[in-house]
Formats: C-alpha cells, structure tokens, sequence
C-alpha cells in the first residue's frame, strides 16, 4: 500500500532513510553523518517541506520517495522527486514503478504539468528506470557532486505529464 508518510510514521521514515543513506551513500547528496545529528524538529521539517510517499507491507515502511511542487507562482506547475529507496530485501518486484506512478498520478491531481529529478550519472540502474518510465535527460551537471574525493556528474532527468 502505498501512503503520504505522516508524523505518525516519523521513527519508521528515520529509520529507512538513514538506511538509505548508510548503504547507498553514493545516489544521494545528504550523508549518514549529516543527518545522523538531526534532531526530531529538523526529521519532522523535513517531513513537511515536500511529500514523502512510503510504500507499507504490514505496516512496515519498505520503500519511500519524495515529491516537492516548486513553491514559486510562475513555475508551480512543475515538482521534483527525489530521496528513492527500496529496501534491498524487496528490490526487482517493481516497488519503485509503483511509487513513482502513483506520484505522477498524484501530481495530476495537483495540476502538475512536469516532474523533474537529479541523478548521479553513475547510477544506471535508476537511470534506466527513469527513462523506462518515460523521463529523457535533459541536461548534465558536470562535476556537481563530489563523492569519496571524486567529483561526479549529475543527470537532470523531465517528464512531460
């Protein structure tokens, strides 16, 4: 089942996403160590600054993505997604597809007209999967983020809804 992750669920979105972070520390621009030192109110104001959709088997929080509609009149038409993970136990059962068109469905109903995302060009399974699901690269941030020493190439992926 697939929900808006409220402040109910606050400990539960703690938890994966610190996973995430700790063992995919490469597809994402925050670090375990930045936001191992969030406090409560910064977990919980992250929560309310962009939608965080989970994907819940038995109540446990298995998978989750964000989605933040751009807060300025003139381009409130578009939204970011971002922060995708899926627990490894339950990756290749399509979970990802599922989180990211019920956000696209969701995003329709805002009126949302483009969904835009960053990738790390290395990440190629995402990558594919964007594009699988209809985004196209639009632009490339060289090195945007610097990654063990290393700095890295940035993807900005959009879909037309």
């Amino acid at each position: 089942m697939i929900e808006i992750i409220d402040s109910n669920q606050l400990n539960s979105f703690i938890n994966l996403r610190l996973e995430a972070l700790k063992t995919e520390p490469n597809n994402f621009l925050s670090t375990f160590e930045e936001e191992i030192k969030y406090s409560n109110l910064d977990w919980q104001q992250k929560l309310q600054n962009s939608f965080w959709f989970g994907f819940f088997e038995e109540n446990n929080l298995i998978a989750m993505i964000s989605f933040e509609i751009a807060k300025k009149n003139k381009i409130n038409h578009t939204a970011e997604i971002g922060g995708l993970y899926i627990k490894h136990s339950h990756r290749k059962l399509g979970i990802a597809t599922k989180l990211i068109k019920f956000v696209e469905n969701f995003a329709k109903q805002k009126n949302i007209l483009q969904i835009y995302l960053g990738c790390n060009f290395n990440n190629k399974i995402a990558i594919n999967l964007y594009e699988k699901l209809g985004y196209k690269i639009i632009a490339i941030r060289p090195n945007f983020a610097k990654i063990n020493n290393e700095y890295v190439d940035d993807v900005i992926m959009l879909k037309i809804l």
